[in-house]
């Protein structure tokens, strides 16, 4: 698993985490009416996490995602009968040792916590033997490690067409108007056929798109009918939410403009947003 910043800006995102040696997995099935939020309830009601030291930000913990048909189980009027997606509704894996890197002082960290065995499910290494593991794992690692190719494919398709998404469009616009609503997130999804390892992919995505939270995250799960490897593979620019020291912070992108030196400008970046 891999949280990872790898844009140029190294104070937007400074921290990359990666996880291995997964103590717990927990999932959601996608074919049954599970309640994600009920799941994480009962899974983390047992454990108070440490405060990590300065040096690292985050020593162990759960580490995954919810999609975003999970919003349903909180907002039931949000429908969605049908979910296409082979992908779990919530699927969370729990670590008790991190590797770390700083990319604003360049160095690594090596971290983790001691959980009760009524969290892992079974016993567990102690802490000092677990890092130790995790720094030979670094350090006998191949340091040469060269591009992965990704072969290009054509075709694919979209969940529905151009005029039915326009029109979609449109009636997200009749709702802001009418005050029902502020922001849409309005998606189509294309399915294409490739042949390449998630990994492989992610690689190229990383180059390509080079991102300040850049995330990796295989799925596996008991009932996995798939044999080819699957992961959920993000690029964003984005921050959405940060918790820490009780104190929370956002940096959103979408529908913004920066501050311009004189009022002139503030009025035409305020145009270009209307406009856009």
């Amino acid at each position: 698993m891999m949280l990872e910043s790898v844009a140029s800006d190294k104070a937007a995102g400074r921290y990359s985490i990666y996880g291995v040696y997964p103590v717990r997995t927990i999932s959601t099935s996608n074919h049954k009416n599970e309640d994600p939020f009920v799941q994480l309830a009962e899974s983390w009601r047992p454990w108070r996490p440490l405060t990590p030291d300065a040096e690292a930000p985050f020593a162990g913990g759960w580490i995954g995602f919810l999609s975003y048909e999970a919003g349903r189980f909180v907002e039931p009027t949000a429908g969605w009968d049908e979910r296409t997606s082979e992908l779990p509704v919530s699927y969370w894996t729990l670590f008790d040792t991190v590797l770390i890197h700083d990319a604003f002082l360049n160095h690594w960290v090596a971290a983790g916590v001691e959980l009760p065995d009524s969290l892992a499910k079974r016993p567990r290494q102690p802490l000092n033997d677990r890092l130790d593991r995790l720094e030979n794992l670094v350090l006998n690692a191949d340091k040469n490690i060269a591009s992965l190719n990704v072969r290009d494919k054509t075709g694919g398709n979209w969940n529905y067409g151009r005029q039915t998404y326009l029109d979609k469009v449109q009636r997200a616009l009749d709702y802001i108007q009418a005050g029902d609503i502020f922001q849409v997130n309005l998606a189509r999804r294309f399915r294409l056929s490739v042949e390449d390892h998630p990994l492989s992919i992610y690689q190229r995505l990383c180059e390509t798109n080079p991102a300040a939270y850049a995330a990796y995250l295989p799925v596996r799960t008991t009932s996995d009918r798939y044999t080819a490897p699957r992961a959920v593979l993000s690029s964003s620019p984005e921050l959405f939410l940060r918790l820490q020291d009780h104190n929370v912070k956002t940096r959103p992108i979408k529908g913004t403009r920066p501050r311009g030196a004189t009022e002139v400008l503030d009025v035409a970046a305020a145009e270009a947003l209307i406009q856009s």
